[in-house]
């Protein structure tokens, strides 16, 4: 291709590059930072995409990590995160890696994760279900990250979570019960209600140290999508740590 022909192509490419960079400034300038009412922050929640809701000031969180909680790594001491989300969620697989770093870098941070089903995810409770009664034979977290490779490749359906789950378990009779026991059930709805009860819309979301952080968080600091800057969950740790020390 002759550089005639080439010139014009390289000029339309840097026109459209300035054109998104002015809508970009626009947006950001004009439109991101305008004031938001609760009521359509609340609404942008529910997608749970980075995105950040006012936080209730009438609600006093008080989470704890207990025994029947599900802990990534066994750690006596340390700050408690607790994470509502949903296997099948379009945010789990990536906020799960996320989770995983956390806790490999962070020998004081102990995570625990609670199942929150949402009826906007395909095959959410029974996913949900399957993960809790693996977990009852100690194998929660492969359970969950089986259903995550599934949802990864979109192949979330009844079928493939039972037979991705159940050959974790040693006692097949024993998880098949499981998925239809009122015990089992009770304890998924046990979650829901905590959720239901502390302003919980969406997932992820996340309580570091009695604090809401509703969306997928990063780790580093960044810029949401209404061109605010937030600290990102690196930043988040590092301070509650410190001022877990200095009590």
């Amino acid at each position: 291709m002759s550089i005639k022909k080439i010139g014009p192509i390289i000029v339309l490419f840097i026109g459209l590059i300035f054109l998104l960079l002015i809508n970009y400034f626009f947006y950001c300038y004009f439109i991101g930072d305008k004031e938001i009412s609760p009521e359509a922050q609340l609404h942008v929640d529910k997608e749970a995409i980075y995105d950040f809701g006012v936080q209730n000031e009438e609600l006093v969180y008080d989470f704890h990590i207990g025994n029947s909680d599900f802990v990534m790594s066994d750690k006596q001491y340390g700050l408690e995160i607790i994470v509502f989300d949903d296997p099948s969620g379009p945010f789990a697989p990536e906020y799960y890696q996320t989770l995983k770093m956390i806790d490999n870098e962070y020998d004081e941070a102990k995570i625990a994760l609670r199942l929150l089903p949402l009826a906007s995810h395909d095959y959410s409770r029974q996913a949900s279900l399957a993960v809790l009664c693996a977990g009852e034979q100690g194998k929660f977290f492969e359970a969950y990250e089986a259903v995550l490779d599934l949802n990864i490749q979109k192949q979330v359906n009844i079928d493939s979570i039972k037979s991705k789950t159940s050959v974790l378990v040693d006692d097949l009779e024993s998880y098949n019960n499981c998925l239809v026991s009122s015990t089992s059930i009770a304890a998924l709805e046990k979650w829901e209600e905590q959720a239901d009860d502390n302003a919980v819309i969406g997932t992820p979301s996340t309580f570091i140290a009695n604090t809401p952080y509703p969306g997928a968080y990063q780790l580093d600091d960044f810029v949401d999508t209404a061109c605010l800057e937030r600290e990102g969950l690196y930043t988040i740790i590092n301070e509650k740590l410190r001022m877990k020390n200095v009590e």
